[in-house]
């Protein structure tokens, strides 16, 4: 697969509106008092200058987005073998931008994008939609917006 600057303009706008900005640190996840995200979902890396107590403009979580947004899109590419259209390829970055790399190279989802299986992938998004084995509402309402997205 190409890289898709369309496609990882898209992604970016829909994190941002699934993940909300913060412009203070908060444990991500919620139950554990360990790794932290802030922004737009960053989450802060050991040695970086960011830390639970951070405070960040939107301007630099906007930047930290598009940071962390190429980093999750180059896997994506990297790992899908068929040419996505820009939807669809939105609709990917934005799912392993929220779920990391790792569950995305082992996902069920992953093997059916390079079968392209797409009305299998689409039936894919719906099983990632659970905090410590329970449904979540935000997550269901995500994983809708980004099949109804991959199948546009």
């Amino acid at each position: 697969m190409t890289k898709n600057p369309e496609a990882r303009a898209l992604a970016a706008t829909l994190i941002a509106q699934f993940e909300g900005f913060s412009e203070t640190a908060y444990p991500d996840p919620p139950t554990q008092d360990i790794l932290y995200s802030i922004g737009y979902g960053h989450q802060i890396k050991p040695n970086e200058e960011l830390s639970r107590n951070s405070r960040i403009t939107r301007e630099l979580a906007l930047k930290l987005l598009g940071q962390d947004l190429t980093e999750f899109a180059d896997i994506v590419d990297a790992l899908v073998h068929p040419e996505l259209s820009t939807n669809q390829a939105a609709a990917v970055y934005s799912f392993c931008y929220n779920i990391g790399p790792t569950r995305f190279r082992r996902s069920t989802l992953l093997i059916l994008l390079n079968a392209e299986d797409y009305p299998s992938v689409s039936l894919e998004f719906a099983k990632w939609n659970k905090v410590a084995g329970i449904s979540n509402a935000a997550l269901t309402s995500r994983r809708d917006k980004e099949k109804e997205l991959f199948l546009a």
